[in-house]
Parts: structure tokens; C-alpha cells; sequence
């Protein structure tokens, strides 16, 4: 699965990776990660992680894009395979800032899947970006829909257990990762 697109003066092809989650106490694999990966088009060159999503910071509309892109073919593979376990992808706090950016996903992507994908599904949040009152919020959103929302990253940054706790905005049950 794959996705070309023209970013930063660079014909980039995208593609999506399946990351295995693995819990010892479950014995065995509970769930995928979906990561992108890019390399130049023109020369193959691979793109670092950390360049491309600060490219697509800058045009939310291509995050939009991409990141609506690749939940509906992951999901539409998946369903042809059935394959076990959650499917986790990593949602920018970008698209859920901006109030136009979040209902298009909701709406034209998150919420048009099957009840039943729908609650295989992990939207990852990054912990810096949950400081943010109007991205709790939407979490509590998608929550409400049946989404599944964790913390992605936890413990990479500042975060730490004391963090589950803060308040009544984040509980170990509501946002976890």
C-alpha cells in the first residue's frame, strides 16, 4: 500500500509498515502499529520520519489526506484478511486542532468504517500534544464513538505514571498506551 505526493519541492512515495505489538502476558501478538515510511521518488533516497512529518505539519491538509488515506486501505486490506488483534495509527495533533480538519476525519473516514473495525482500532495521540484542553476533548470524542484512544509514546518525553492520573482528563482507563 502506498501513496504518492508532492511535499516540500520532493515527489515523495509513501508507504505503510505493520509494526508487531507484542505483551508477554498475553504470550504473543495483540495488535499492529501502522508506521509510514517515504523515499524520494525521483532518486529512492529514503526520508527520515522526523523530516517527513515535519513537512507535513506544514500543509495539514496532506496530513489530512495521508493520514485518511491510510486508515481506509489498511482497514479495507485487513478486512479481506482478518487477521487478529487492534490496529494502532498515530493521529497528529494537528488534525485535532483545527475543527475542520478533525470532523472531515471523523466524519468522512473514522466514523464511515464498520462498527466492528471500528473497535479494533487504536488512535495513537502524542503525549506532548495532549497538554492541550481542546485535544483531550477530542479524544473524549472519539471516545465516545468507540474509538479507542491511547497516549502514543508514553514515557518517551516527560511523561510518567503520575501523568494517568492528572485530574479527570486522563485516567489509565480513558487514554493508555
Amino acid at each position: 500500500m502506498h501513496m504518492n505526493l508532492r511535499l516540500g519541492g520532493h515527489n515523495l512515495v509513501l508507504t505503510w509498515h505493520q509494526q508487531g505489538l507484542v505483551a508477554g502476558a498475553l504470550n504473543g501478538l495483540y495488535g499492529r502499529e501502522i508506521l509510514t515510511r517515504a523515499h524520494c521518488a525521483e532518486s529512492g533516497e529514503p526520508v527520515a520520519p522526523q523530516r517527513l512529518f515535519s513537512l507535513l505539519k506544514t500543509a495539514p491538509q496532506r496530513l489530512l489526506e495521508l493520514t485518511a488515506r491510510q486508515i481506509r486501505q489498511v482497514m479495507a486490506v485487513d478486512a479481506q484478511w482478518q487477521l487478529d488483534g487492534s490496529l494502532w495509527f498515530n493521529l497528529a495533533g494537528e488534525l485535532l486542532e483545527d475543527e475542520r480538519l478533525f470532523e472531515t476525519l471523523l466524519e468522512a473516514t473514522l466514523l464511515a468504517l464498520p462498527t466492528a473495525q471500528r473497535q479494533r482500532l487504536v488512535l495513537e495521540v502524542a503525549e506532548d500534544a495532549l497538554d492541550s484542553s481542546l485535544i483531550l476533548e477530542r479524544a473524549h470524542t472519539l471516545r465516545r464513538h468507540g474509538f479507542l484512544v491511547a497516549m502514543d509514546d508514553f514515557g518517551a518525553g516527560y511523561s510518567n505514571l503520575g501523568r494517568l492520573q492528572e485530574g479527570d482528563s486522563i485516567s489509565s482507563s480513558s487514554i493508555w498506551g
